[in-house]
């Protein structure tokens, strides 16, 4: 069953979530069906998505969430691990990332707050898998105030992105007036839908221009 379905018939634990992003998932993590990987979903709420994601990713996932509110910790099985803490503490998603070693997977779907969305994203996103993607939902709330927002407002995830995608193409930029890093070295793509995130690392993507056929 797809995701969508998955989503829809849901009779458990509730999921809150746009439905749009069940296009995102499918298109960006249906390769992870079925196969062993780990994903690690920042905030849990009623643990409902925790349930999709092991119904969707089969049996070989090892789901992964992590939650301030200590009762979250009912929601864990023998498939699904529950952290209890701050997701925007590095000291905290450190011991995380040393206890679970690789993660194939990150859904922020925490806070929404810009401090925390950045604080996740920059620990987390070097630390995923060669060919990891990093998701994160509601960034619709970049552009409101009380979650550190605004138009143009420096400081949001919206205002990052537009930075890394210059970081994404340092490479072209004549003059070393932007060098190339390690996100450079490590992205594949970003992709932007209506209030969602994308970003998908790759190992030593092809970069070269290639001419083929011809006389």
């Amino acid at each position: 069953m797809d995701i969508y379905n998955i989503f829809l018939a849901n009779v458990g634990a509730p999921i809150h979530m746009q439905a749009q992003c069940c296009a995102a998932y499918d298109r960006h993590l249906s390769r992870f069906v079925n196969v062993p990987m780990t994903i690690l979903q920042l905030g849990i709420r009623e643990g409902g998505a925790l349930q999709m994601w092991k119904r969707w990713l089969g049996p070989n996932a090892r789901i992964v969430g992590i939650d301030h509110d200590e009762g979250c910790t009912r929601h864990a099985d023998e498939q699904i691990i529950v952290y209890t803490g701050n997701a925007s503490d590095p000291a905290f998603l450190r011991a995380i990332v040393a206890d679970l070693g690789l993660i194939d997977v990150v859904v922020d779907d925490g806070t929404h707050h810009m401090r925390d969305v950045l604080s996740s994203f920059d620990f987390l996103y070097e630390r995923i898998s060669p060919n990891g993607v990093y998701i994160i939902q509601a960034t619709h709330t970049a552009y409101i105030p009380d979650y550190g927002g605004g138009l143009n407002e420096s400081g949001t995830i919206i205002q990052r992105f537009k930075d890394l995608v210059d970081e994404m193409h340092a490479n072209h930029v004549h003059d070393n007036a932007l060098r190339p890093t390690d996100f450079t070295r490590s992205i594949s793509s970003m992709t932007v839908y209506e209030s969602i995130l994308v970003f998908e690392k790759a190992i030593a993507p092809n970069r070269n221009v290639l001419r083929v056929g011809g006389a």
